[in-house]
């Protein structure tokens, strides 16, 4: 568990940093670097269109809306639940709109935009990813299982749960190699929900996207799309690899608590308990590799550049069809990432059901986030320090 006061002097300008920095109003969404006074610096509607600098829109501020939001929302309903703080409560509520707005702005149905574009609040780029989908679907459940949510609010989690199944049954084929395609139809470059090109943290993704459009919309059908792959899904799940970053196991969490909560049997909760304390053990057995590697770093509150200025390099060697898009070579990513698996050993373990934290766990967060100088800080790494801080409360 956490020290009572871990974070406690700086918590609330977090919470005020993330609201007032990282989050426009005009969207409903948070983008991976602050957005006040640097408007031009992120993609405009042309750019866009253009799919500059490459479909994704990687490292332009506009790629992870999803997982961001996800990781406010689920840290704003913990706040809510632990203090009964209605400012939290609310801001959970305009994130997960703002979410289901992103989302209802696809040209094709089912398909889960990055984040929108900060000038007309809807252009977007055309390739999303699993992740995206991950994260998307696990703030609806979350919110969902609430008590927030109100029946207007449901109806549209509904329509969009449902949307996205049907984007998986249509796409994830063999045809299109299990791919959930781009908005414009074309193949993605990570968005593959199925086969034997996953790996083990990836495989109950689908099952979770089918379970949640029956959570949401009551419609059995899902559910049993959910139960013909539920099985093979979670063979697949073990044994735990090699990541190169954790945010694939907290997605990989976040995949397997939806099915706990969402499946009725008692038998398969159990199953999904002992798979997500398996995940969980070996992410704080990783603490201190963890700690060895924040502390041979130093870049951590780096100025956020503007995309366009700098250095790309060629993505031609991603997939066929990538051969014009260009990628921004942040400095700092090593660094963001190093903190960010930090946070990740929080949220993972926290993700857990009834589970104790232990001291290496609330160490690591609490010296990892002591690197975050909130007053120089220009990226969304303080929204995973937020949830890590309360999933471990």
């Amino acid at each position: 568990m956490v020290k009572d006061s871990l974070f406690e002097s700086s918590i609330n300008s977090v919470f005020s940093y993330i609201k007032n920095k990282l989050y426009l109003e005009k969207t409903g969404l948070i983008y991976d670097h602050i957005v006040p006074g640097r408007e031009t610096e992120f993609p405009n509607v042309k750019e866009i269109e253009s799919l500059f600098p490459n479909p994704c829109g990687y490292s332009t501020g506009m790629e992870d809306g999803m997982l961001s939001g996800a990781a406010m929302v689920d840290a704003c309903l913990l706040k809510y639940t632990q203090e009964g703080d209605l400012e939290a409560a609310e801001f959970a509520r305009k994130l997960i709109n703002g979410m289901l707005n992103c989302a209802f702005s696809a040209k094709s149905e089912g398909y889960i935009p990055r984040a929108v574009s900060i000038e007309d609040g809807k252009s977007h780029y055309p390739d999303s990813s699993r992740d995206q989908y991950t994260m998307f679907s696990f703030a609806m459940h979350r919110y969902l299982s609430s008590g927030l949510c109100t029946q207007k609010e449901k109806e549209k989690i509904a329509i969009a749960a449902v949307a996205v199944a049907k984007r998986c049954e249509n796409n994830i084929i063999p045809k299109t190699g299990y791919d959930m395609l781009r908005d414009d139809g074309k193949p993605s470059l990570v968005t593959v929900m199925w086969g034997d090109s996953l790996n083990n943290h990836e495989f109950l993704r689908l099952p979770m996207l089918y379970i949640l459009a029956y959570e949401a919309s009551s419609d059995e059908y899902w559910l049993k799309k959910y139960h013909e792959i539920r099985s093979y899904a979670y063979e697949k799940s073990l044994p735990m690899g090699e990541y190169w970053s954790f945010y694939a196991l907290q997605q990989m969490q976040a995949s397997i608590l939806v099915c706990f909560e969402a499946d009725s049997d008692n038998i398969w909760k159990e199953k999904f308990l002992s798979l997500m304390i398996i995940v969980a053990d070996y992410a704080e057995n990783m603490a201190d590799l963890k700690l060895e590697r924040i502390e041979n770093l130093s870049n951590f509150n780096a100025p956020q550049t503007d995309f366009r200025k700098l250095e790309m390099k060629s993505g031609a060697h991603l997939k066929e069809g990538y051969e014009n898009a260009l990628l921004p070579q942040r400095p700092d990513s090593d660094e963001y990432f190093a903190l960010q698996d930090c946070a990740q050993v929080a949220i993972i373990s926290g993700l857990v059901p009834e589970r104790e934290h232990n001291i290496k766990t609330a160490l690591l967060l609490e010296k990892a986030f002591s690197k975050i100088d909130i007053s120089k800080h220009e990226r969304n790494l303080p929204v995973y320090f937020y949830n890590g801080y309360y999933r471990c409360r």
